[in-house]
């Protein structure tokens, strides 16, 4: 009897782990069809990138591709967002072809690599030309659009100022202008809360502020103190503003741009990737700047 009863609790176990395993397949079947891009027009690809004896791993997906060209530089390090890209992009793919890749040492091209590949920001910068001219071959463009997020903005700018022949316009979102300041910045922000007055972690972070503001050389900061500092102003900052990058900092870089045009786009209620918190509003974002870039052209 005691057998029994083990085999049909394993019976039951089994069952409902195939029953899981068919729903999800189920589940990425639908969404599968539910995005894919139809037309003989049309692009969606998936595929690595040979870029310096590196494979690259490459998303590209438009319903046009007489479209202009925008390739989105992820943020992280190693935070990749091809893969949920459909979430937030979907409505611009009718307006743009959007190429997504994974960077050097994270996603698939980690995977495809392996840990020992050398990083630096001068091979990311490098990589992320690679792909401009592979997407100006393949499209027949001159320029195209860069859009970065985050960490992805040290990259992109860097490159914008490097090649702005190859660009028509440069969208920087959470735009990073100095990381250790933006942090302190940030964390500075987290304490003017009502949410953190008297609590234990308002007297932390002041601690962890103080410590961090006498570093004179950015090697010497303590990964212990960043970590905590991201963690307890996230923690207040999440949802409701940019717990990594300080928009005040953004703005004031803004300012000092100067460019044939530019404009700063705040978004209410969204934090740090807000792409992923307000994806209309981004899409809405997004074919603004491309109406008035093609106006301007």
């Amino acid at each position: 009897m005691k057998l029994n009863k083990i085999g049909l609790a394993a019976f039951i176990v089994i069952a409902f782990f195939v029953l899981v395993m068919l729903f999800v397949v189920f589940l990425r079947f639908r969404n599968r069809c539910k995005i894919k891009i139809d037309g003989k027009n049309g692009v969606q690809e998936s595929f690595f990138l040979d870029i310096g004896g590196m494979k690259q791993y490459v998303q590209i997906r438009g319903e046009n591709v007489e479209n202009p060209v925008m390739i989105f530089v992820h943020g992280g390090p190693a935070s990749p967002m091809g893969y949920v890209s459909a979430y937030y992009q979907k409505e611009l793919e009718s307006a743009l072809t959007i190429i997504n890749y994974d960077q050097r040492g994270c996603g698939r091209t980690y995977y495809a690599n392996g840990c020992d590949s050398e990083c630096n920001i001068d091979l990311l910068v490098s990589d992320l030309d690679a792909i401009v001219e592979y997407a100006k071959k393949r499209f027949g463009k001159n320029k195209v659009i860069i859009a970065a997020h985050s960490w992805g903005t040290v990259i992109g700018s860097i490159y914008v100022q490097k090649n702005p022949q190859n660009v028509s316009c440069y969208v920087g979102i959470s735009q990073i202008t100095n990381l250790y300041k933006n942090k302190l910045n940030v964390a500075r922000t987290a304490l003017e809360k009502d949410e953190i007055k008297g609590t234990k972690d308002e007297k932390e972070l002041s601690a962890v502020i103080e410590r961090m503001e006498k570093v004179k050389n950015y090697d010497d900061m303590s990964i212990s103190d960043l970590s905590r500092l991201v963690a307890i102003s996230k923690k207040y900052l999440a949802g409701k503003g940019d717990y990594s990058v300080c928009q005040k900092d953004a703005q004031i870089y803004y300012e000092k741009i100067t460019a044939p045009d530019k404009a700063f786009y705040w978004i209410e209620n969204a934090g740090h990737s807000m792409f992923m918190d307000s994806p209309n509003r981004y899409c809405e974002v997004i074919k603004e700047i491309l109406g008035k870039l093609k106006y301007s052209e």
